[in-house]
C-alpha cells in the first residue's frame, strides 16, 4: 500500500512539472541582438539553454550568423516579422541550413521564413529527438511573388524535440531565405493535464489511504 501511495505521488508530480513545462512556450525574435555580423560563438553567447549551428557543408569559410532588419520594399512583411531577422552567412551557398540544439526537449517548435522575393523557396523545417530520428517535419512553398514570411511548426505528443533543421533552398538560389520568431513549447496541442486528472488522482489518493488506515 505504501509503494501505491508514492507511485500515486510519482505521477501527480510529473504531471505537474509537465503541465509547467509543456504549456509554457518561449519566443526569440532576435531584436535584443544589434545589427552586425556575428561568428557561431558569438551568435550563441546571446542564448542560454539553445546552440544555433550554420551547418554550411559546401564552402571552407567560417560559418556564422547576420542580424539585419526586414526587407523594407515590401510592407506586408511586418506582419510576419518584427525588427531584426537572421540570414545565415555566407549567403546563398549550397546545402547550407541551420540546425538549432535544445538543451531541453519539447514538444513544439516554429520558425517563421520569408524570402527576398524574385524566386521560389521551399521551406522546410524538419524535428529530431536525442538519438537523432526524425518525429516531425514541414515543408511549403513560398512562391516568387511573396516577400511575406510563412511559419513552420512541429507539434509531438511528447517532449522529445531535440534538435531542429531549417532551410530554403529554391530554384536559382542556395537557402536565399531570412528568419525570426523561433517559438519553443506551448503549443495549442500541448498535452497539458486538465483539472478533472488532478481531482481523479486526489481522490485515489484520499482513497488509498483511507484503506490504508483501515487496514491497520
Amino acid at each position: 500500500m505504501k509503494y501505491a501511495l508514492h507511485v500515486l505521488c510519482g505521477v501527480v508530480s510529473v504531471l505537474l512539472c509537465s503541465a509547467h513545462v509543456w504549456a509554457v512556450g518561449i519566443t526569440y525574435d532576435f531584436d535584443e541582438i544589434p545589427i552586425g555580423l556575428y561568428t557561431e560563438d558569438q551568435f550563441n553567447s546571446f542564448f542560454e539553454g539553445i546552440r544555433f549551428d550554420n551547418v554550411n557543408v559546401m564552402r571552407g569559410d567560417s560559418d556564422g550568423f547576420r542580424v539585419t532588419t526586414v526587407d523594407s520594399r515590401d510592407p506586408s512583411l511586418t506582419a510576419d516579422f518584427s525588427g531584426h531577422v537572421v540570414i545565415n552567412d555566407p549567403y546563398e551557398v549550397a546545402a547550407n541550413s541551420t540546425t538549432v540544439y535544445l538543451d531541453t526537449p519539447t514538444d513544439y517548435v516554429s520558425i517563421t521564413m520569408g524570402d527576398f522575393g524574385n524566386d521560389e523557396d521551399t521551406l522546410v523545417l524538419y524535428a529530431f529527438d536525442s538519438a537523432g530520428r526524425q518525429v516531425g517535419y514541414t515543408t511549403i512553398i513560398n512562391p516568387d511573388t511573396s516577400f511575406a514570411g510563412v511559419t513552420l511548426s512541429v507539434q509531438t505528443v511528447l517532449p522529445t524535440i531535440s534538435s531542429i533543421e531549417f532551410f530554403g533552398p529554391s530554384n536559382i538560389s542556395n537557402n536565399s531565405i531570412f528568419w525570426d520568431n523561433l517559438t519553443l513549447g506551448g503549443g495549442q496541442g500541448s498535452p497539458v493535464p486538465e483539472p478533472a486528472t488532478f481531482l481523479l488522482l486526489g481522490a485515489g489518493l484520499m482513497g488509498l489511504a483511507g484503506l490504508r488506515r483501515k487496514t491497520r
